[in-house]
């Protein structure tokens, strides 16, 4: 099987945040980021609770305070992919955007082309290939993969038959189809 295809910018914001949602490192960076936050709250919680006096108004700046940590803490995934999303909009350092890419799957390993970058992996090098309903993501490392969005299947049945075909070349690594991800959606052609 080989794919040719153009990595678009919107592919590879997509790339980035399904790997946030699919990969232990980006659960770990979100883990990250909701920690920093609850203690910069605490810190703006606890300071003003040991200088005022007065015991309504503590009680009152507690209890809203700790509805804003709540808040905070239940909006943070949300505010965090935004943080990505405008990062790599700004940026121009996106590595593979508007590259070529290609990508060829023989009965030895695995040969990707993208952009300048070459490199081959062996089947048994593949611990997780994830479907979304945008793209499908072949990890070789625990945040590290190439992306194969629809751009490249011709339509929902050749891209379901290459999410088999890895499952079955695969066999120690991790399948998982995500159907509701919060990441907007390009739709195939089937």
């Amino acid at each position: 099987m080989q794919f040719d295809f153009r990595i678009t910018k919107q592919d590879y914001i997509s790339y980035n945040l399904h790997t946030l949602d699919a990969t232990n490192a980006g659960k770990s960076a979100l883990m990250k980021y909701r920690i920093a936050i609850f203690v910069l709250l605490a810190i703006f919680v606890a300071v003003p609770e040991l200088l005022i006096k007065d015991t309504l108004f503590r009680i009152i700046y507690a209890v809203v305070m700790l509805a804003f940590m709540i808040y905070s803490q239940l909006r943070a995934k949300k505010d965090y992919r935004k943080t990505i999303t405008k990062t790599l909009e700004k940026t121009n350092t996106i590595g593979y955007y508007d590259s070529l890419g290609k990508y060829s799957f023989l009965e030895d390993g695995i040969k990707v082309e993208s952009g300048e970058d070459k490199v081959s992996l062996d089947y048994s090098e593949i611990k997780k290939v994830c479907f979304f309903e945008d793209m499908i993501i072949v990890y070789y490392d625990d945040s590290e993969g190439f992306m194969m969005p629809n751009s490249c299947f011709k339509g929902l049945s050749q891209k379901k038959e290459f999410f088999e075909f890895m499952k079955a070349h695969c066999p120690g690594a991790e399948a998982a189809v995500i159907e509701n991800s919060d990441v907007k959606k390009n739709k195939t052609k089937d």
